[in-house]
């Protein structure tokens, strides 16, 4: 809530310009077709290609996820 004046759970996954913030994505988003996040809201997502998504954003891509 602090950096963003969104309540937890409603903050988009994108960095600048949007949100002052580093953004960093997992190379697994590559398995998804679609990707869906919420935008402001709670109860309102976003639903959108992975390819649409990756071509947004403008953050480095590589492997930091768990697979466990």
């Amino acid at each position: 809530m602090d950096l963003t004046g969104l309540v937890p759970g409603s903050v988009p996954p994108f960095g600048r310009p949007i949100l002052d913030l580093d953004l960093y994505v997992d190379a697994s988003i590559r398995a998804n077709d679609h990707v869906a996040f919420n935008a402001g809201s709670l109860t309102d997502s976003v639903i959108m290609t992975a390819e649409a998504y990756l071509d947004l954003v403008d953050a480095p891509i590589f492997d930091f996820a768990r697979d466990d």
